[in-house]
């Protein structure tokens, strides 16, 4: 989480006249306000929104909106989700890393396992010893690498790759195809 005074950097605001509101207000004028709205910075436009108010000159006089009488449209940039309330924009990074990747990965493994465990009718307690086999380097790769944390989500006393033949279960995990022999111990 990090916290900054400057959302346009993630978001891009757009600000546009309602014009069920501004056309009885303003008439023929409306179009006036609609060029004055998107010839200005909308993240500017944003903020006096949440001030009070926006002013902007209509035929040489100032007027003032207020919120019922724009829309403020939030746009995230490319490779974030944006959504915003009355005194924050909450931006979340949409982009999958590498790490990412991986931990969705595990977290596949680690409910196979567990499925598997159910369907053993386990205690839940029972400590169980997993031996695994996969022909896909990057499965290998973040089970060797979250291999701790594996164990202790289904209790593992040990996690080994090696042949798991005989009555292994073949699971697919993103793809790929994944056998896993559980034994209690």
């Amino acid at each position: 989480v990090a916290f900054t005074d400057s959302p346009e950097e993630y978001v891009s605001y757009e600000v546009r006249p309602n014009f069920k509101v501004l056309g009885p207000r303003f008439g023929k004028n409306v179009q006036q306000v609609r060029k004055a709205l998107a010839g200005a910075d909308g993240a500017a436009l944003a903020a006096q929104v949440q001030d009070g108010g926006i002013t902007i000159d209509v035929n040489g006089k100032p007027e003032v909106l207020t919120a019922d009488e724009v829309d403020v449209r939030l746009t995230p940039k490319e490779g974030f989700a944006a959504a915003q309330g009355k005194q924050l924009v909450v931006v979340i990074a949409t982009e999958i890393t590498d790490e990412l990747r991986k931990e969705g990965l595990v977290r596949e493994v680690v409910r196979a396992l567990q499925d598997i465990r159910k369907e053993q009718n386990l205690a839940y307690d029972a400590r169980i010893a997993v031996t695994y086999a996969t022909d896909d380097a990057s499965l290998n790769e973040a089970i060797d690498g979250f291999r701790e944390y594996i164990a202790q989500e289904v209790l593992a006393n040990s996690l080994v790759s090696g042949a798991a033949g005989g009555d292994a279960k073949v699971v697919t995990v993103e793809g790929s195809e994944l056998r896993l022999l559980v034994a209690v111990g």
